[in-house]
């Protein structure tokens, strides 16, 4: 699915681990509560997508457009968000235990309060 174009779709709950969607358009598609562990969604748009309480740990959101994503109380934890557009994204409550967020762009982002202990944001 890797390049496909998503957008508007319907994943709550969906189970989409180890799936390689990097450089796919998921533009304002809802992942509530759905399982995305090592999915390769580098280079995706995910542009107001709803990931409420989403598992996304050790994914790869490598340069990803997140802009005004719903990630709360999402599992991010061990992810790599190196130079991921994050600009006006909900991450209250997310784990990010372990994350990479070097070179991110948070500008705008809610992310208190959260448990980002051990996260890597240089």
């Amino acid at each position: 699915m890797r390049g496909s174009d998503l957008s508007y779709g319907n994943f709550d709950n969906a189970d989409l681990s180890n799936a390689k969607l990097g450089g796919a358009s998921l533009y304002a598609v809802t992942l509530r509560g759905a399982r995305l562990q090592r999915t390769d969604l580098s280079r995706t748009d995910l542009r107001d997508t709803k990931m409420d309480h989403a598992v996304l740990s050790f994914a790869n959101l490598q340069e990803a457009d997140l802009s005004s994503a719903k990630l709360g109380g999402a599992n991010i934890s061990g992810a790599n968000l190196k130079g991921a557009i994050l600009l006006d994204a909900d991450m209250k409550n997310a784990d990010l235990r372990g994350a990479f967020l070097g070179s991110a762009l948070l500008r705008g982002a809610e992310i208190g309060p959260t448990d980002c202990l051990a996260s890597d944001r240089t």
